[in-house]
């Protein structure tokens, strides 16, 4: 870098109409030219980099690198850029290379700034006493714990410690603009820090606020947005006039067409867009794309919510103070409604208006009615519909994020320790009603649940089918991850290789906002914060994910001992060869009655489709069309390929 000439100077006066208050403090590089620069006032120290060559513009115009148009406070701008037309001033910035600045009014800080790191937002509970700190390192696991945590708790207190610090090391009274970023047709930024490759296009007013992009993995932030106080992980989509206050975005999640979400943490690969959201924890894959939708001091994840959904937090007596739980993979109806505190039970489809503190978190997948201002409960029934399964497999394929830089953990499992869990508790909770009230065939009523006789059986009767099919999966799989194909001659060789390892695993499972994960070791994970264990937030997020990368290993130890609670066997004792194929039974029997009813419940919607169809059809065009829907033949696929592995693993075990 150098000092401009007497020459340059008197050129940039005279022919080029720029001025500075002092031109001693400008810094230029060896390459520079007087004519890259049309009307610029400098104030300050102001550094410029090479700013010869060309670039092409996203309209695909050929344009020549430079500056014009604007005022330049204590700013250095790197190689490469292309700045012009900013209305007010460029202050107090640093600039890298290859930047595209065009058509903005202004850009400056107001003083000292972590650029949104540390805003506390109040979550769940609106009139504050649930804080989470927005932090450029925050993941849904992270928050999970902190919401979930009283702040008393020496866990809280080092989960805030250790953002505390890395907060601290955000703090400058220089904003930043990263390499390769382009502001263009944008109204003012304040106290912002624009990691490299971020694109703004058209935003209103962004003010304290991280766009935390990386080369290749840009967040975008379009037409007519505002946010205040926000930060945005790589990746994140925040466009269309959406309104940001004190959120932040995750990764590859999307924000847009007039959303407006005030002090929420939205999480990778949401989807939001019409509606409104406050003071919610919106975990991995939540979806809302309605105007008249409202999601409220909720904790949700993979939730799709229907148009008009909606949740009161408010009684009228004491405030906005409650709050509600929709546990992963479930669905709002059209129109639905719940009065919080409730809590959801995962992959359930809530439908109608409920009134009364519904607590359905014992029964997984299943289907909550309103009937006449009253719930209704059909238990399991999710399990055998079409759409589950749909759901189970499009997450994983819309998980929009690079391999290497996942903050988020996320568990894309149907059946888990959890879910199964949550199907053995619920299946015990059926049949003690079911031994106490006696076979009838009125309503059962469970606390405020109501379920008709028939539910209540084909309840039972699912949730032991989706038992049996969880304990034939984990049996199978560890005997493939143990020997491969190769064969088992006694069941002494067969209980070794089935004895687990570790018990770790063993007991209650959790979900942690999208990861799924033994209650054991989420607890060595909080004795290590209260041992101050960890150096930094990284170590902390970084052991969190050692946990989830060892689901597999861990599952194993709970589905062994599910064996023994669900078989009634004693822990003392080995398995017998019978118990084996009894499981292994039990497990493609399971598997093909839940395939064969998802493929019934296929037909059902096409048929329906075909009831209102306008064209002639017959009966044979309604089964040419199940075969060809790409769902069904993933399901008969599926069905094949499992009979094909219940035959090699019965051979293989020659007991």
């Amino acid at each position: 870098m150098r000092h401009l000439t007497e020459e340059e100077i008197r050129l940039l006066e005279e022919n080029r109409r720029c001025q500075a208050d002092n031109w001693s403090l400008i810094e230029v590089s060896e390459t520079f030219a007087p004519s890259q620069l049309t009307e610029v006032t400098f104030v300050g120290h102001c550094t410029l980099g090479d700013l010869s060559g060309t670039h092409i513009d996203r309209y695909g115009i050929k344009r020549s690198n430079g500056i014009c148009h604007v005022l330049l406070k204590d700013t250095t701008i790197g190689d490469g850029a292309y700045i012009a037309n900013v209305r007010d001033c460029i202050s107090d910035y640093d600039i890298g290379a290859d930047v595209t600045v065009s058509n903005v009014n202004a850009i400056y800080m107001s003083g000292s700034s972590t650029f949104g790191n540390g805003v506390s937002v109040p979550v769940l509970n609106e009139t504050g006493g649930i804080e989470v700190p927005l932090s450029r390192k925050l993941t849904a696991q992270i928050a999970y714990l902190l919401v979930t945590t009283p702040d008393s708790d020496p866990v809280h207190k080092e989960l805030m410690r250790l953002i505390s610090e890395d907060v601290e090391e955000c703090r400058s009274e220089r904003g930043t603009i990263g390499d390769d970023v382009r502001i263009v047709n944008t109204g003012t930024i304040i106290d912002g820090y624009i990691g490299d490759g971020s694109i703004i296009d058209g935003a209103s007013i962004l003010s304290d606020f991280s766009l935390c992009s990386r080369p290749g993995y840009s967040a975008v932030v379009g037409n007519g947005v505002i946010g205040k106080h926000f930060i945005a992980a790589a990746g994140a989509s925040m466009v269309d006039n959406c309104t940001l206050h004190m959120v932040f975005v995750g990764q590859s999640a999307k924000v847009g067409n007039l959303f407006s979400a005030n002090e929420s943490l939205i999480f990778s690969n949401c989807t939001l867009e019409n509606g409104e959201a406050a003071a919610i924890v919106a975990g991995p894959f939540t979806v809302s794309m309605h105007k008249s939708s409202l999601l409220i001091a909720g904790l949700f994840s993979f939730l799709n919510a229907g148009s008009g959904s909606n949740q009161s937090n408010h009684l009228y007596k004491t405030g906005p103070i409650h709050h509600g739980v929709v546990e992963r993979g479930s669905k709002t109806s059209s129109d639905s409604y719940i009065l919080w505190p409730s809590r959801i039970g995962p992959f359930s489809l809530i439908m109608g208006r409920h009134t009364d503190h519904v607590d359905t978190s014992a029964f997984p997948f299943s289907y909550v009615i309103e009937n006449h201002n009253e719930t209704y409960l059909v238990p399991g029934r999710a399990l055998l519909t079409i759409g589950t399964m749909r759901d189970a497999k499009k997450w994983p394929s819309r998980d929009h994020r690079p391999g290497d830089c996942k903050l988020d953990c996320v568990n894309y499992n149907l059946l888990s320790p959890y879910t199964v869990g949550k199907m053995e508790q619920g299946y015990r909770k059926l049949q003690e009603l079911l031994d106490f009230v006696g076979q009838h065939d009125e309503t059962y009523i469970y606390h405020n649940l109501h379920l008709k006789s028939s539910s209540l059986h084909h309840g039972l009767r699912i949730y032991r089918l989706g038992i049996d099919k969880f304990i034939g999966n984990s049996l199978i799989t560890r005997i493939r991850d143990k020997v491969e194909s190769r064969e088992i001659a006694t069941i002494e060789d067969l209980n070794g290789l089935l004895r687990p390892d570790h018990d770790e695993g063993v007991g209650l499972w959790m979900d942690l906002c999208g990861m799924i994960a033994p209650e054991r070791g989420v607890r060595r994970l909080a004795d290590g914060l209260r041992e101050t264990a960890y150096a930094t937030i990284d170590d902390f997020s970084s052991q969190v994910r050692s946990l989830h990368e060892s689901y597999y290993e861990l599952e194993w130890d709970w589905s062994y001992d599910l064996i023994y609670r669900w078989y009634g066997l004693d822990k003392s004792e080995s398995l017998t060869a019978e118990v084996v194929h009894e499981i292994l039974d039990r497990w493609i029997d399971a598997v093909l009655t839940i395939d064969r009813s998802l493929i019934q419940d296929a037909a059902k919607e096409h048929a329906i489709d075909r009831r209102i169809s306008s064209s002639a059809t017959t009966q044979m065009d309604v089964a040419d069309e199940l075969e060809q829907d790409v769902y069904v033949q993933c399901v008969r696929e599926h069905m094949e390929r499992k009979q094909s592995l219940y035959d090699s693993v019965v051979k293989q075990l020659q007991l």
